[in-house]
């Protein structure tokens, strides 16, 4: 091989080809085997740049001098430029591919992790024609801002993530919440276990006040079957518990007589507690004028057990002239007082009587205290006292 690079020369100017050269064999000898090739172009096509030589493969490097750009121009204008810094360890790797597979822009240096930098000037933008597949993670300049804008982690974090999970507070949990507006559904619940609409629920429910007893109270319209006997005070009674315990015809024996009974003083020791209670203890009292104020009316010892029932069930009391403003008797057991008996201003009987039910023994004493003050005009009255023999 000549040592001389080998340069054919054209007196006239060949149609697309290299100025004045058709081919440049650059950097050819026999120390250097590999070297430049420019080529001229036929009509249609274009000159071309290739590395040529006896090594496989032959490399082709430009390069600008210094702190300069490696540019391309086409047009007339301005195409790409490259720009290595002095101290670049890094650089683009492009790849053509097979049939397939896809083109590749990689990087190629020394650091071991390496990043790719795409900045467009401005409020210019990067536009991807077609999907985008990412193999690790994309860092975005900052939070969306409009409604396409891909959204960074810590926007989507800080609009439904805390450090727990998921931010409940505005959504309805699954396992069961409270709602703070209406549910419009669908329709009407057509399983068991669909929520139901309240057009349903009312229509399920129309009937309730006329086929269901509320239990504030109301009128059955036929027999209630109870499970058994009752077995405390409140609750209700059988017809067969009323009968066993008074009878059919009501009370059939007394102290062990039947039919037409007569008593005798001795039988009353063998009543039935049951038909003791059926006999009542009477007695009354006579003022005559005014009584004193505050004066002891009734002072009697029991010589039986009496009961006077809630209210003063069954007492009375009659003036004979009205008292001129309301007066307050006291009924006392053992000089405690367990009822009271008013007579209102310009009345000449109770106006109320109010109290619990209260059990005598016998020897218990029974008071009744005149009102205090003493009434201008309330006079001339009697009382009579009722209770029931225990």
């Amino acid at each position: 091989m000549s040592s001389t690079p080998s340069v054919r020369l054209f007196n006239g100017r060949a149609v697309n080809r290299l100025d004045v050269l058709a081919e440049l064999n650059v950097g050819q000898s026999d120390a250097n085997p590999n070297y430049v090739k420019l080529t001229g172009g036929e009509t249609g096509g274009g000159p071309t740049l290739a590395a040529f030589g006896s090594d496989v493969s032959v490399p082709i490097t430009i390069a600008a001098r210094a702190d300069s750009t490696v540019n391309l121009h086409s047009n007339g204008n301005l195409s790409a430029e490259f720009y290595a810094p002095s101290n670049a360890v890094n650089a683009f790797s492009f790849s053509a591919a097979a049939t397939g597979q896809a083109v590749a822009i990689r990087t190629a240096g020394t650091d071991t992790n390496r990043s790719i930098l795409i900045a467009p000037a401005g409020t210019g933008t990067l536009t991807v024609t077609s999907a985008a597949s990412f193999q690790g993670a994309v860092t975005l300049s900052g939070p969306p801002t409009s409604g396409l804008h891909a959204a960074t982690k810590a926007y989507v974090d800080a609009v439904v993530v805390d450090a727990s999970g998921l931010d409940l507070s505005d959504y309805v949990e699954k396992a069961g919440s409270t709602m703070t507006g209406a549910l419009t559904l669908s329709g009407a619940p057509t399983a068991a276990l669909h929520a139901a609409t309240k057009q349903y629920v009312d229509d399920s429910t129309s009937s309730f006040s006329t086929n269901y007893l509320a239990k504030s109270g109301g009128t059955m319209t036929g027999f209630i079957t109870l499970h058994a006997d009752p077995t405390s005070a409140l609750h209700a009674a059988t017809k067969q518990y009323v009968d066993d315990i008074a009878g059919t015809g009501g009370v059939t024996s007394v102290a062990g007589k039947t039919g037409d009974v007569v008593l005798e003083s001795a039988d009353v020791t063998d009543f039935e507690p049951e038909v003791k209670a059926l006999i009542s203890w009477e007695a009354g009292l006579y003022v005559k004028g005014r009584p004193d104020s505050g004066g002891v009316l009734v002072r009697h010892e029991m010589r039986q057990p009496i009961r006077f029932e809630t209210d003063l069930n069954n007492w009375a009391v009659n003036a004979g002239v009205a008292a001129n403003a309301t007066s307050v008797f006291s009924v006392r057991k053992n000089n405690v007082e367990f009822a009271t008996i008013t007579i209102n201003a310009a009345a000449t009987t109770e106006s109320s009587m109010t109290g619990t039910q209260t059990d005598f023994a016998s020897g218990d004493l029974l008071t009744i205290i005149a009102p205090t003050p003493q009434d201008d005009t309330l006079a001339d009255f009697g009382i009579t006292m009722n209770g029931v023999r225990l």
